[in-house]
């Protein structure tokens, strides 16, 4: 058993830990209520990143040649002109279907 003063100065000491302990837990409540703050913003910025490159992989995997161009840019200005092939080539065999059609009507 410790005596009555050793007990004394032991729990004297233990209270300015305890209070110290409290200042850092308000502190570091202050500072995580602070990050989130900011690590929601961050979040949506990093979904938005997230969605995009997944855009940008499913255009490189769909565009001829797609797969090796590493710049944005040039992958949505190849993107446009192949769009604009495709129309042609839908615009052409409708072409041919309405001549087929109307050879057959005679």
């Amino acid at each position: 058993m410790l005596s009555g003063i050793k007990a004394e100065t032991l729990i004297n000491k233990k209270l300015p830990k305890v209070m110290c302990h409290r200042k850092i837990v308000r502190r570091s409540k202050k500072i995580l209520m602070r990050r989130k703050s900011k690590s929601v913003s961050e979040e949506i910025a990093a979904k938005a990143r997230k969605l995009v490159k997944r855009k940008t992989q499913g255009l490189r995997n769909v565009v001829p040649g797609g797969e090796f161009m590493n710049n944005d840019v040039l992958l949505i200005q190849e993107t446009l002109d192949y769009i604009v092939s495709l129309q042609t080539q839908v615009n052409v065999m409708r072409s041919i279907v309405d001549a087929a059609e109307a050879g057959i009507e005679r």
